[in-house]
C-alpha cells in the first residue's frame, strides 16, 4: 500500500513538472470499474468476500488517461469534464 502511494505521489510531481503526458480521451466509468473489480477478483475470491458495484446502470464518460497495466489496476485521470 505504501508503494502505491508513492508511486501516486512521484506520478503527481511528474505531472506537475511535465515530465509526463497524458492521453486524454472518452473513458467510460463503467468499464473503469469492471476492470477494477477484475484485477481484484482472485484476492477477493482467496478471502472468501465478495465485492458487489452498483450505481452504474446509466453510464457516464469521462475525459481522461486510463492506463491498464498487467495485474496492476491503475487509472490515472486528467479530468476535464463529465458526461452523463
Amino acid at each position: 500500500m505504501l508503494r502505491i502511494l508513492t508511486d501516486d505521489l512521484l506520478d503527481a510531481v511528474r505531472l506537475q513538472h511535465g515530465k509526463v503526458r497524458l492521453d486524454i480521451k472518452n473513458v467510460s466509468l463503467k468499464e473503469v470499474a469492471s476492470d477494477a473489480v477484475a484485477s481484484v477478483q482472485d484476492g477477493l475470491e482467496q478471502r472468501r468476500l465478495q465485492l458487489t458495484v452498483a450505481g452504474l446502470d446509466k453510464d457516464i464518460i469521462l475525459a481522461g488517461d486510463y492506463v491498464r497495466e498487467p495485474g496492476h489496476y491503475q487509472p490515472s485521470f486528467e479530468l476535464g469534464s463529465l458526461h452523463a
